[in-house]
């Protein structure tokens, strides 16, 4: 079997829908926990479950022939870990392999899946199988909280034997993102709940790269408080190759001439453009999210006369000029308010031309932070003084492979809320946190993203546009306090032309620099390293605005994660 794969989004299949099959939907063998389709056409379908050690997969496909499934860390078929089974006169055909080139799989040494069982049925070939996590064998994926490339493929034939492992064509194969431990459920949301979109309306996008296009709305006529319990993006269908990311903006009131009314977001005039208090979005390659059952995003409170204003983000690399848009943002919200209000802190690199990555590097570290004495300003008023963090966003652009939120406790590094070594710019969902955390008084945050720039010639800066980049981390939590953002951003006193320059000159400076000179890009490195930072910490109310000059945030003490056991035998699922 070859699995060929070709990343073009977050999930590819080219494959027409079988003929003889009496179901169209999967039933699966118990209740799991987790479950996703890995197709658009439904033919793929997966359910799981995981505890501290094991994973349990059951697969669903829509064929009668064998079936491929993979985990990568780049979506390709190599390297990539393995399994394949098939159905073959009543008998069961199962193997753990691995790809050591684009060509036929190898059978591993040791078999390190278990089959639970395999069976046709009305809806195709069912694959119930477990393994640990962390399986300590190197041709075998280690299953963490990274960004996971689920590649899969069937062909309609079963092989004659292991052996005979065919290649399934151009057809019937493809890769989806996902997060195996940090996924979603999807409660039912019955009783009193209210739908509403906002979208733009017949915008016609320009022949442009980057567009940022806002449309503001109100939420006045709610009449009274109510709790958003859901958020998801509404693509109207064909765009999605163009829609990068939608963020709505909880804003100061604007008048009325502006309230469902279209703009471009950065060339109004600054009383319209986003205000920074981010509210709720998505990104490319993002899925709908549920807040937990105990907890809402307040809308319709009797003091908000806030304006909603909803940023669109187009990347159009081809320069169309016919292309009409509808997208937007759908909320799902109810009368029937939940126990606490959810709040949304954004943490990071300070967005802007001093959030600078030379080129020619593998593994160009920027680091944003916030201050506990920030985090004090909100938290001081609150119920026992903390916060209970529930999920974490991490955002960044293309040049990005790797970002963490770190969590510091009077100084000392703990557990980070966020951790992707996988990081992939095609898939940016929230992550819902396995078990809440408290951030306390004396706590502080570090953004941390570690990027590969030898594609680029020249600096990359900061910026809104998808080649520029970002190092942006949402952190949602309840009970809502006054904060809003905690950023920072370098300000370059150990490079003695250009501290006293201000951003636009100093860029200007810096391009000028020989950077295929690995000691010049080494110096940059170092004078990164020992520069002071300017420290913003804003929130709703005026008086929490400030900024401050101060030395880079660093850890007394470095977290270790749990060290790997590969001799300890834990039970399954």
């Amino acid at each position: 079997m070859y699995i060929t794969l070709v990343i073009c989004s977050c999930f590819v299949t080219v494959f027409s829908f079988p003929k003889g099959f009496i179901s169209l939907v999967p039933i699966p063998s118990e209740n799991f926990e987790f479950y996703d389709v890995l197709d658009t056409n439904k033919h793929f379908h997966l359910f799981w479950k995981f505890n501290e050690t094991h994973i349990t997969f059951e697969l669903h496909a829509k064929t009668r022939g064998y079936v491929g499934f993979g985990l990568s860390p780049n979506g390709k078929m190599f390297p990539s870990d393995v399994v394949m089974g098939w159905v073959k006169n009543g008998n069961v055909h199962f193997a753990d392999y691995h790809t050591t080139e684009h060509s036929a799989p190898v059978k591993d040494r040791t078999q390190d899946y278990t089959l639970l069982n395999g069976e046709e049925n009305d809806f195709g070939t069912v694959l119930k199988f477990v393994r640990k996590l962390d399986t300590c064998d190197e041709n075998d994926y280690k299953i963490s909280d990274d960004t996971v490339r689920i590649i899969f493929a069937h062909s309609e034939d079963d092989p004659n034997d292991e052996n005979d492992l065919r290649w399934h064509g151009t057809e019937g194969r493809g890769v989806k993102f996902m997060y195996l431990l940090n996924a979603v459920t999807k409660p039912d949301l019955s009783g009193n709940i209210i739908t509403r979109d906002m979208i733009q309306t017949n915008y016609h996008v320009p022949p442009q790269v980057t567009t940022y296009r806002c449309k503001a709305f109100t939420l006045s006529d709610l009449g009274k408080k109510h709790h958003m319990i859901k958020f998801e993006k509404n693509i109207q269908r064909g765009m999605e190759p163009y829609v990068h990311h939608i963020l709505v903006y909880k804003c100061p009131p604007l008048s009325k001439e502006w309230i469902n009314k279209d703009y471009f977001c950065y060339l109004s005039g600054r009383e319209v453009a986003p205000c920074g208090s981010v509210f709720f979005g998505w990104e490319y390659g993002g899925q709908d999210f549920y807040f937990p059952d105990n907890v809402g995003m307040p809308i319709g409170e009797p003091d908000d006369d806030a304006t909603y204003i909803m940023e669109v983000h187009y990347n159009n690399p081809e320069l169309r000029s016919d292309l009409v848009d509808s997208s937007g943002m759908r909320i799902t919200f109810t009368p029937d308010l939940r126990k606490y209000d959810a709040g949304l802190l954004t943490t990071g690199v300070q967005i802007g031309p001093t959030h600078m990555i030379p080129p020619h590097e593998t593994d160009f570290v920027n680091t944003g932070f916030c201050q506990a004495e920030c985090l004090e300003q909100g938290l001081k008023d609150m119920p026992d003084q903390q916060v209970k963090v529930f999920a974490a966003w991490q955002h960044s652009h293309l040049l990005a492979y790797a970002m963490t939120t770190k969590h510091l406790r009077n100084g000392k590094e703990i557990e980070p809320f966020a951790d992707d070594q996988a990081y992939d710019f095609n898939y940016q969902q929230i992550r819902l946190l396995r078990k809440e955390v408290p951030l306390k008084m004396g706590d502080s945050l570090i953004t941390q993203c570690t990027y590969d720039s030898t594609s680029r010639t020249n600096l990359t800066l900061g910026g809104e546009a998808t080649t520029d980049e970002m190092c942006i981390s949402f952190i949602f939590y309840y009970p809502r306090m006054p904060l809003d953002g905690c950023l920072a951003d370098p300000i370059f006193d150990t490079i003695p032309e250009i501290k006293d320059m201000k951003p636009p000159e100093q860029v200007k400076f810096l391009q000028g620099y020989n950077w295929k000179d690995r000691h010049a890009r080494l110096l940059f490195r170092n004078n990164m390293e020992k520069t002071k930072y300017r420290s913003s910490c804003y929130a709703r109310n005026p008086s929490f605005l400030n900024f401050k000059t101060v030395d880079r945030l660093r850890p007394t003490e470095i977290y270790h994660p749990p060290q790997r056991d590969c001799q300890k035998d834990n039970g399954q699922v």
